[in-house]
């Protein structure tokens, strides 16, 4: 998985995609209307019903483990180490579903990323982070991470990320074909 400048691929992805972006504090923030749609079916929370309703079969998951370079002052694993699993186990997925010599021709930045955080976690500790794609919606695709201890199945974190498919050749927008999709639902 390649990330690319956020400034960059907002400029891309709003000649297309959405009306534009605009900065607020020195962060680019990206002004849209689908996000009032979006969101308005999940009050309140990160989409629990939304989720178990609407469950694909396959769901990829992989183990990690917490190193001490994970835990913050409060001796627990940091938020935004958190935000790293989220993204490292999709780009997982996407590579076991896209080997080397397949995935070259696609580039998957990161819209928006929302996450609850329920319970921590500590050194040493194994975690299952699972994660499958919701809706895909022209260049734009949904994906949700659970992020569960292992020992116990507690449930320590939960993500939804909204991601956009680029040209590598062009940093714009690409629709996301059926077949990329349907790949991404089966198992690997």
């Amino acid at each position: 998985m390649v990330l690319l400048d956020l400034s960059s691929a907002c400029r891309s992805i709003s000649t297309t995609l959405l009306s534009g972006c605009y900065e607020v504090g020195g962060m680019l923030r990206l002004r849209s209307t689908w996000r009032k749609q979006r969101f308005h079916h999940f009050p309140n929370t990160l989409y629990s019903s939304f989720v178990s309703e609407h469950t694909p079969s396959f769901r990829f998951s992989r183990l990690l483990q917490v190193v001490e370079t994970d835990i913050d002052e409060l001796n627990h694993v940091n938020n935004v180490q958190y935000v790293q699993y989220v993204q490292d186990t999709a780009a997982a997925h996407w590579h076991a579903a896209f080997p080397v010599g397949e995935r070259e021709p696609y580039i998957w930045v990161v819209l928006e990323h929302r996450v609850r955080y329920h319970k921590p976690a500590f050194l040493g500790e194994k975690l299952r982070c699972t994660t499958w794609v919701g809706t895909v919606r022209g260049a734009q695709s949904q994906r949700f991470v659970r992020i569960e201890r292992a020992a116990d199945d507690v449930l320590l974190c939960e993500a939804e990320t909204q991601w956009v498919l680029l040209d590598p050749s062009t940093q714009r927008p690409k629709r996301v074909t059926p077949e990329v999709e349907q790949r991404l639902r089966v198992a690997v």
